[in-house]
């Protein structure tokens, strides 16, 4: 039997520092950089689940980001930005970063599955980071980006696709002292941008996310069709029907025939009706409820108050803040101590 030395063990590479990806170091690599996102690395692996080989030393280069295209789970590209060259590494991988609660039949993998992968990294070309860039090559990978995004958005896989919108942000956010002409460029692809990841963040459920997203295409182009549209969508789906129906009524000023903007418009009108009838109910039940025990004694729930103060307990302070604390949230200070004569400080009274 082979014995391994394992120089690191259990640490956690994942992004989120999570403990879905562990890595115990074999061989250590050379040098000191890594692989960045866009890279291209070359890799050799094996993978098991449960001592069961189902890919053995399988070679191939891939580009950081797009690995899925090539079968890679995201859990090995994870990896491979954490590795050196010709470093290799053990890796256990959680399913969240494999192949999640569905598996994988082709390779008779269960849902919720760990895998182990054993990863050599045997080369890579790091990607250029976006300070070493021009403002054309900014715009250049943009572009790129954008395109890589929608082919994914197309695909229903929408964090990938909004992983490549927000290589956008990276690169252009902040390139604003532009000539005439790459300003509108960087405009037209911001704007874009912050649409796109808006519809993503509404496919992915995150309607926070969404509206802030709209509200930055808005301070682009404050007449933007698609962003009033959207931010109504998010705003519906959180069952905020006053906000949403006031920018699907947006829509209009600048689409009067948006057939769809009608529509939900419509929709919020009843879903406002449905909840103002159904509150009008509730009070009207709480009064006749009131009412009814009033008639029957009209100091009835006095005694109760009285009871429900109850006694005065040390834990009941528990969080509260101190007067001091109290004063200085509103910008006041506590009076100076005053010492007596005998070296005791005493507070004067109020």
């Amino acid at each position: 039997m082979e014995l391994v030395q394992i120089y690191i063990v259990g640490e956690d590479v994942s992004e989120d520092k999570d403990g879905s990806i562990i890595r115990s170091v074999i061989k250590k690599g050379e040098k000191y950089s890594n692989p960045n996102d866009g890279a291209t690395v070359k890799v050799k692996y094996t993978a098991s689940y449960n001592g069961n080989v189902f890919e053995k030393e399988r070679e191939l280069e891939f580009i950081v980001g797009e690995g899925d295209e090539q079968g890679i789970i995201p859990g090995l590209e994870q990896a491979v930005k954490k590795m050196k060259q010709h470093e290799k590494s053990k890796f256990d991988i959680k399913p969240s970063q494999a192949y999640g609660a569905k598996g994988n039949t082709d390779f008779n993998i269960p849902g919720d599955a760990t895998l182990v992968y054993e990863v050599e990294l045997l080369s890579f070309e790091k990607a250029k980071e976006s300070w070493e860039l021009s403002t054309e090559e900014k715009l250049e990978q943009s572009e790129i980006a954008k395109n890589r995004g929608t082919h994914y958005f197309k695909k229903e896989n929408y964090r990938k696709a909004k992983q490549f919108y927000k290589k956008v942000k990276k690169y252009l956010e902040y390139e604003t002292d532009l000539q005439e002409e790459n300003k509108e460029k960087r405009n037209s692809l911001m704007l874009a941008t912050h649409l796109n990841i808006a519809m993503c963040e509404i496919k992915l459920e995150d309607f926070s996310e969404a509206r802030e997203e709209c509200n930055k295409a808005l301070e682009l182009d404050p007449k933007s069709v698609k962003a009033y549209f959207r931010r109504a969508t998010a705003y519906f789906q959180v069952h905020d029907h006053e906000s949403a129906k006031a920018d699907y009524e947006k829509v209009l000023e600048y689409e009067p025939e948006n057939k769809a903007a009608k529509n939900q418009i419509v929709i919020c009108e009843q879903k406002l009706k449905q909840f103002r009838e159904k509150e009008k109910h509730i009070y009207a039940g709480m009064f006749n409820k009131f009412a009814e025990r009033d008639s029957r004694n009209p100091y009835s729930g006095y005694e109760d108050g009285l009871e429900s103060i109850g006694e005065w307990r040390n834990e009941m302070a528990d969080g509260m803040m101190t007067l001091q604390q109290e004063c200085e949230a509103f910008g006041e200070t506590m009076p100076e101590p005053k010492t007596n004569n005998h070296g005791r400080k005493h507070q004067e009274d109020d």
